[in-house]
């Protein structure tokens, strides 16, 4: 083994070993690329999954090379892990352990010089590609993905990094950029050099916390943190109650607590997911369990009772003219040219979370039974023989069709 292959591969050790933990799957696609007839042209001559003790066995790193130097194949490594073998899409992403930028064309002198023009704090690695500049920024926490809308708000940010400093489009997560220690071998049998792709500088101290890139962000701070750090609900409804929860003041807490739950019920969160979302924040925090079995227990009652005064007007024939629930909740229905001709009992209590999403989602056997005792007593009301199209009951529509005479 030659003083510069053993060079090569401790910097591979020592980028690799900043950039991910033990675990953490990395995908490496090795690409040839080209030109032919004035088109970019280019192919994966081989694909892997590997933690990095795996990248550093001594006959992956041969294979690697041969790849890169015999096959002239670039080695590009996906920046945030992957969760699994074959998962090498933005979709697929759910951490991301650093920031990073793209500058082609740049020399590092430039690249800094960049860097030093924006509010941006220093770059924990730098890596000069061959034909240009990486910066990565280390974040002291990882941050975890918690659905597309998440996802999006996370890529504006870098995206917002990469337009400061005149970097490439790279700002989706599942993005590759070149492994350091390998050659960068673009167009070389259109005869262009091959030129060594290696590490400038490694501060792995350098570990920023997320909100000091928020200020590159053209929203403003509170939208950005509601976006990102929100648990991935953003700039929704169960988003902004979460982040009242963390802002609310003493008063305010039980108000507070109690629009969390209903946002969650009417998201469809089970209660088992809203508990993992409110357990450190506000009076749940101090109180436990107990306080919030009590709040959800009350958001639940309020939110079925919502749904199920939208359930039953979706069901009512043009014959009806009123619906409404007298002193004991009965659901009375009055109908054109009749007095009072129905008075159906109220609905039995059934799971909240089934409630919620027979008003928006999908309809429980057991309940369907239920919402059509509702729909006989209002064609009996409408002295008319009413067929229902129950297929529709799930998207909550329903679809009423009259025929008289059957």
């Amino acid at each position: 083994m030659t003083n510069k292959t053993t060079a090569e591969g401790t910097q591979l050790k020592q980028f690799l070993d900043t950039l991910f933990e033990c675990n953490d799957l990395i995908e490496l696609r090795c690409i040839e690329t080209w030109q032919e007839n004035d088109e970019q042209k280019s192919r994966v001559r081989r694909r892997y999954w590997l933690t990095k003790d795996a990248i550093y066995n001594e006959s992956k790193l041969e294979e690697l090379r041969s790849l890169n130097i015999r096959d002239a194949a670039n080695i590009f490594f996906g920046v945030c892990p992957r969760p699994a073998k074959n998962c090498g899409k933005s979709k697929d992403i759910s951490i991301i352990r650093c920031f990073w930028a793209d500058v082609d064309d740049c020399d590092m002198e430039e690249a800094k010089k960049r860097v030093r023009e924006t509010s941006l704090p220093e770059p924990s690695i730098t890596v000069d590609s061959g034909h240009g500049v990486h910066l990565y920024w280390l974040l002291s926490e990882p941050l975890i993905v918690k659905g597309e809308k998440h996802r999006q708000e996370i890529q504006t940010i870098i995206k917002a990094i990469q337009q400061v400093v005149g970097g490439d489009h790279t700002q989706d997560l599942a993005r590759l950029l070149r492994l350091p220690g390998f050659m960068n071998v673009k167009r070389v049998r259109n005869g262009v050099k091959p030129v060594a792709c290696k590490i400038a500088t490694i501060e792995s101290e350098k570990c920023y916390p997320l909100d000091v890139f928020f200020n590159l962000v053209t929203k403003s701070e509170p939208e950005v943190k509601a976006s990102v750090n929100a648990n991935g609900y953003g700039d929704t409804s169960l988003g902004r109650a979460l982040m009242r929860l963390d802002e609310a003041s003493i008063g305010e807490r039980s108000e507070v607590d109690f629009g969390a739950c209903c946002e969650c019920i009417k998201t469809g969160l089970n209660k088992e997911d809203a508990w993992s979302l409110v357990r450190n924040k506000s009076k749940f925090a101090e109180r436990g369990r107990d306080y919030f079995e009590s709040v959800w227990e009350s958001a639940s009652k309020e939110i079925q009772k919502g749904s199920l005064g939208k359930l039953i007007e979706s069901s009512i024939p043009s014959t009806i003219d009123v619906l409404g629930m007298d002193e004991n909740s009965n659901i009375v229905i009055w109908a054109k040219d009749v007095r009072r001709i129905s008075r159906i009992p109220k609905l039995r209590e059934v799971d909240t979370a089934a409630m919620v999403q027979i008003a928006g989602r999908k309809a429980l056997k057991e309940t369907e039974a239920k919402i059509n005792e509702v729909k006989v007593a209002i064609a009996e009301a409408s002295r008319k023989r009413v067929f229902y199209s129950n297929n529709c009951i799930g998207q909550g529509i329903r679809q009423i069709q009259e025929v008289d005479g059957i």
